[in-house]
């Protein structure tokens, strides 16, 4: 997430758009990341953490956002 707020973040935007869009650039590898954790799991049980981890994401994107500024500086 850092390589890619490095990459995206262009220093005025909300801290959350540009998390979002580092969620997204990621999203890959927190798909393949996803898929170990819920293997084996009911059907409904997969679509819960799935949702989940969207949301989690997306915030921690944004706290990677913040923490790459802060320490920019």
């Amino acid at each position: 997430m850092r390589a890619q707020t490095l990459r995206l973040d262009d220093g005025v935007s909300e801290a959350a758009k540009i998390g979002a869009s580092v969620a997204a650039a990621c999203r890959e590898e927190s798909r393949q990341a996803a898929a170990v954790f819920i293997s084996g799991k009911t059907p409904e049980a997969q679509a819960e953490f799935l949702k989940n981890t969207r949301e989690d994401e997306a915030e921690l994107a944004t706290r990677v956002v913040n923490h790459t500024r802060a320490t920019k500086s």
